[in-house]
């Protein structure tokens, strides 16, 4: 018996799972483009294998954003800014690097019997 021959071999072009790059995520570490390129997340730049990711270090490219006073802090994928100058004594940084005031009866910090607070801002006192 003959094989039909209207019968339609199997070809490379028709093949979605052949033709699509990023089929699978295309042996890309993060992103693949439609046509099979890799690229990267903001903040990463592509490595020379065309297909792995590094981290950009905006600290070390002067890219960043910190403004004077503040130290760039490289993160992975990221970085941050950090203020130069501590808070002082009643005081702590914050994560939106301003300095806040402890209050050292909040958070339960025992100064013994001889020690109150005021409510003043950064303030402990010592009373005789």
């Amino acid at each position: 018996m003959t094989p039909p021959t209207d019968s339609k071999q199997p070809n490379e072009a028709d093949d979605p799972l052949l033709t699509d790059g990023c089929k699978g995520g295309g042996n890309c570490e993060q992103r693949c483009q439609g046509n099979g390129t890799c690229a990267c997340f903001e903040g990463y730049k592509l490595k020379p294998d065309g297909r792995s990711c590094e981290d950009i270090n905006e600290c070390l490219l002067g890219s960043h954003a910190c403004r004077q006073g503040q130290s760039c802090i490289n993160n992975v994928g990221s970085y941050r800014c950090q203020r130069e100058v501590n808070c002082g004594t009643g005081y702590e940084l914050t994560d939106n690097n301003n300095c806040q005031d402890i209050d050292e009866c909040e958070t339960g910090t025992r100064w013994g019997t001889r020690w109150f607070h005021p409510g003043r801002l950064g303030q402990l006192h010592r009373y005789k």
